[in-house]
């Protein structure tokens, strides 16, 4: 079976520590965590939805199956676990704001939340409040009614087991990790002709378009994406801000040496 370089770091990040400790009561004759490198992890550029075709994909999501919860990840640049984890307590239409404060997932055919696993609840660093939009609100007021009627429709039929959560189906079912996010690769090649993923749909779309044509630094962008350095920010988008500066190298060399410069120079 192939582990992942990903897989392998986690692991060591994991044992190092408890291999140590025995080493410093004398459990172990040396530290043998000293003898073993952490693999170089090779990172691949991160894709992301550019101008027109984010536009595009994102009317093409309206009215999908789970098109309104891949909205909501696009607008707010949320992971998976953060957009699965909304809960409708936590959508407030009087102060137009919705709190990200806690996340789902999904192993060994059982859902994991921080009722039922402490370690499952998000860290401070990556909690928040966000700004509740236009948009954002349309689609989420639009759910919520559907959630509504659907309650209607079913009567006892429907499943009260996750009414306080957002991202449900017809029946009241939480919609699985690994089936939305095969729903949004499948959506990006209907649409685009190209296969995404849905954090880079998501999260690296979000945090380009903010980047390259939104205007916004990259202190707000951190804000917003809830890192808890900069030094992420910068690292996960590095290769648009280097984009920028070439960019701004050609517009220099244009303005030293375009013929109008050379002209008023001469004169």
């Amino acid at each position: 079976t192939f582990i992942s370089l990903n897989t392998i770091t986690h692991y060591m990040n994991f044992i190092n520590p408890a291999l140590q400790y025995a080493y410093k009561k004398d459990w172990l004759e040396k530290d043998i965590t000293k003898t073993i490198e952490k693999p170089e992890i090779i990172k691949n550029e991160r894709k992301a939805l550019m101008g027109d075709d984010a536009v595009k994909f994102y009317q093409f999501l309206e009215d999908k199956e789970m098109g309104f919860i891949i909205q909501i990840g696009m607008l707010l640049g949320l992971r998976r676990s953060e957009i699965l984890g909304i809960k409708t307590n936590v959508i407030d239409f009087a102060f137009d704001s919705i709190k990200i404060n806690d996340k789902l997932l999904y192993k060994s055919g059982k859902y994991i939340t921080k009722e039922n696993d402490t370690k499952s609840n998000k860290n401070n660093e990556s909690k928040g409040t966000m700004p509740m939009a236009l948009e954002l609100a349309r689609i989420v007021k639009k759910q919520l009614d559907k959630i509504e009627l659907n309650k209607k429709l079913l009567g006892n039929c429907y499943n009260y087991d996750f009414e306080n959560y957002l991202c449900v189906d017809n029946e009241g079912k939480l919609y699985k990790p690994d089936r939305l996010s095969r729903t949004a690769s499948r959506y990006s090649v209907k649409c685009l002709g190209t296969k995404y993923g849905l954090h880079e749909i998501c999260r690296h779309t979000c945090a380009t378009l903010l980047l390259r044509n939104g205007g916004t630094d990259l202190k707000n962008i951190q804000h917003y994406l809830r890192h808890s350095s900069i030094n992420t920010t910068s690292e996960f988008y590095s290769h648009l801000l280097f984009k920028d500066k070439v960019e701004t190298a050609e517009k220099v060399s244009e303005l030293l040496t375009s013929k109008e410069s050379v002209e008023k120079r001469d004169n």
